[in-house]
This record gives structure tokens, C-alpha cells and sequence, in this order.
């Protein structure tokens, strides 16, 4: 059975059996929900709270909430360069990142001292920032992956493009919004070949953590290998390199200037990933998958906007924003170690074995690229050579080191 006939009945199963908030049938009004433990609300309610373009929302949706949104009929991208495909549906996808931009800034605040009223962290989802960053990763890492085929490279751009607008309705389900949103959006993209927008389709429906931890896949608390054979099962190369490439997207450029203040960066534990981690590289060689990342403690001299977060005190020592619970030791392994955790959501020994976005990313490398036998990070100190902490993941080995860094400090 093929990954596409594999992977065609959860879609449907997880569709039918859950809550959804993307009506197919131009009757009903769009819900966000940012909270499974509150109601639901109408879409072109919440956006108009959130303080969202109302051109945007006049754009997809109708006085009442229903998606009315038609432009997309008659795209196409058969046969087009990547980087056609890629700037044909930005005029498309850009302002629903911008609405989904709003939505989770509304649907995320955090309390802030010195405030009274929270403020909305989120990392950018923008199209020019976290979507074109990840194209570019998705394309190298295909490339390194031996993939040929030109239409595959084009239909990346356009899984890409398509996988994160639907935040607007919510995060937990985002990726099946998408999934379905794509094809109603766009339903000649593929010029009419089913194969191929369902394995669009696929590449975006894989790409967040939360599918793989219940029905259907059960990847929560399985070995690490169990997981790695599972998902060679349902993933294509395409799939596998988006899942890939978003869960490493992390990079100071992320963080949005509002966070970019030292008493609410310390608030979102995303932000502190971000600010202090560059992803640098991925490399296959000899059967090892390597990845290079910076720890990023520092401020540089000419760069003010960064500078600023130290109160005027320009002395290079970026670590000073810190509040004293986050990093006892900032330039030290405990205050790389607690990025790790935080960045990819390991927070607890009882996570070793879940479908967090650490291991799923680890294992999305050893389906990228079968013949790896170790996947090797290297978080290196920007400034400092000497500073490197290296982790090695194996089949056998990974879900101990995944428990050691759990349990880091």
C-alpha cells in the first residue's frame, strides 16, 4: 500500500471525528479556537477584536463568517519554476499569514511586569520571514535528499506556502485547516492531478507534532525506532523535509519587536529559543546527518534595536536580559541545555518518549535520508569555539538522550 493510500483515510477519519472549524459547504461561519477549554468564536468576530486588516477579512470572509474566497479557481502551478509557484500564491497566502498573525498574537498573551494588561507573544509566521525561511531549507534539504524530479520541487513550494495559514482558526488544528484549506483554495492547483495535491496535502498535514500523538498515528511514548519506521510508512521525501525544516526554523529574526523588550521576553519560552539560537546547517555525510546550531548570547555593537534591551548598557553581554530563573549559567552547557528543552518542547523526564518536536524532527531526518546512521547536533557558541555541546541520536540510542536532556537544568 502506498503512502498516499495509507495516509487518505486518516485525513478523512481525523476530519469526520473532530471538532472542525473549517466548513467545506459555504454555509456555516468559521470558529477560532485558541483554547480547547473555551467556546469556540466566529472568525470575522475574533479578527475584528484582534485588530486585523479589515481588508483582508472583507477578503476572505463574509459579513456572517463563511468563507467566500474564490480567487484561487483557476491556479495552477504544473510545470512552473518553484520559485513561480512560490510568488504566484504569496498575493494569496501572505494576507492570511498576516490574519493569522493577529489571531495568534490575540490568542496568545502572557502576563507581563510592570503591565496590567498581557501582551501577545508568538513568533513570526509571516510570509516573508518564517514561510520564505523554510522554503529555502525544504528546497536544500530535497536537493541533499537526491530528489530530481522538478514538479516535486514545485509542489514543495507550494505545501510551504499553504501550511501555516490556517493558524487564523487556531494552532492545535491548523495542519488539517491547511490540509483541506489548500484544496478549497486552490482546487486546480495540481491541474487536476490527484496524486499530487494529496501528497500536498500530506507534506502539510504532517508538519505539526500534535497529529502524530493520537488516533491514528500513536507515536506518543512508542521507542524512537518504532517511530522512524512508522513515519517512513506515511511520509514522502517532500513531507519529510517540511517537517524537517520547520521544526529546525529558529533564528533570532523570528522574534517579534514587541517581545524584543527585557521584561517580556523572559514571558515565552518560543521567544528565548529564538533569541538565542540560529539554526547554521544541515549536512549528510557518511551516513551522519549533522546539524549546526549557534547559541546567540551576545548583542552586537552596531545593532540597536538589540542593543536597547540592555538599557543603554552596551557591553556586548546580551545574557543580561535574563530573568534569574531562566539561565543561571548563560554562556555555560545548562543555559544551551534548557534551550534545547524549551525550543523543542522537552519539559519533563516524562516527555523522553513523547511525539515532541525534537524527536519528530530527528526522526524526520532519518526517513529524509534512509542510509543515516547517527543524527549529530552541534549547538555551538557563536563567539567561542571551545563551547560545543555535541548530541548524537541513533535508532538504539536516542530516547536516552532525549531523556538526558529533559532533565537537564
Amino acid at each position: 500500500m502506498s503512502n498516499l493510500e495509507i495516509l487518505s483515510r486518516p485525513i478523512l477519519q481525523i476530519a469526520r471525528e473532530s471538532r472542525y472549524r473549517f466548513p467545506m459547504d459555504g454555509k456555516d461561519p468559521l470558529q477560532v479556537s485558541h483554547d480547547a477549554r473555551q467556546p469556540s468564536i466566529n472568525a470575522r468576530e475574533y479578527l475584528i477584536a484582534a485588530k486585523a486588516n479589515d481588508t483582508y477579512i472583507d477578503r476572505f470572509l463574509d459579513e456572517r463568517g463563511i468563507w467566500t474566497f474564490k480567487e484561487g479557481q483557476n491556479i495552477d502551478i504544473t510545470g512552473l519554476t518553484p520559485q513561480d509557484a512560490f510568488e504566484i500564491l504569496q498575493p494569496f497566502e501572505s494576507p492570511l499569514l498576516d490574519l493569522s498573525m493577529n489571531s495568534l498574537l490575540e490568542g496568545h498573551k502572557y502576563p507581563v511586569e510592570g503591565s496590567d494588561e498581557p501582551v501577545g507573544l508568538f513568533n513570526d509566521h509571516t510570509y516573508l520571514n518564517h514561510i520564505q525561511t523554510t522554503w529555502g531549507m525544504v528546497e536544500q534539504f530535497m536537493q541533499m535528499a537526491g530528489v530530481e524530479d522538478m514538479q516535486s520541487y514545485t509542489d514543495a513550494a507550494a505545501a510551504v506556502a499553504c501550511h501555516d495559514s490556517f493558524n487564523f482558526l487556531g494552532r492545535s488544528d491548523h495542519n488539517l485547516d491547511a490540509a483541506r484549506g489548500v484544496r478549497r483554495m486552490f482546487p486546480n492547483l495540481t491541474g487536476g492531478d490527484k496524486g499530487r495535491m494529496r501528497n500536498i496535502q500530506t507534506a502539510i498535514f504532517l508538519h505539526n507534532e500534535i497529529v502524530y500523538r493520537g488516533t491514528p498515528f500513536n507515536l506518543k511514548d512508542r521507542p524512537f525506532d518504532q517511530k522512524v519506521e512508522l513515519m517512513k510508512q506515511i511520509h514522502t521525501p517532500m513531507s519529510a523535509a517540511l517537517l524537517l525544516a520547520d521544526k529546525a526554523e529558529i533564528r533570532r529574526g523570528r522574534v517579534i519587536p514587541q517581545a524584543l523588550r527585557p521584561q517580556i521576553v523572559d514571558a515565552h519560552e518560543h521567544t528565548r529559543g529564538n533569541l538565542y539560537t540560529d539554526f547554521a546547517g544541515l549536512q549528510h555525510v557518511k551516513g551522519t546527518l549533522k546539524m549546526t546550531l549557534n547559541h546567540n548570547p551576545w548583542v552586537e555593537q552596531n545593532n540597536l534595536l538589540y542593543a536597547e534591551l540592555l538599557d543603554g548598557k552596551v557591553d556586548d553581554q546580551f545574557d543580561q536580559i535574563y530573568a534569574p530563573q531562566s539561565l543561571k549559567n548563560p554562556d555555560g552547557q545548562i543555559s544551551m541545555e534548557k534551550v534545547y528543552r524549551e525550543m523543542w518542547g522537552l519539559y519533563g523526564p516524562h516527555k523522553a518518549r513523547d511525539a515532541d518536536r525534537l524527536s519528530l524532527m530527528i526522526a524526520a531526518g532519518f526517513v529524509l535520508f534512509p542510509d543515516t546512521e547517527a543524527f549529530q547536533i552541534d549547538y555551538e557558541h557563536k563567539y567561542d569555539a571551545q563551547k560545543v555541546i555535541q548530541r548524537e541520536f541513533t535508532l538504539d540510542n536516542a530516547d536516552e538522550v532525549l531523556g538526558e536532556i529533559a532533565l537537564a537544568a
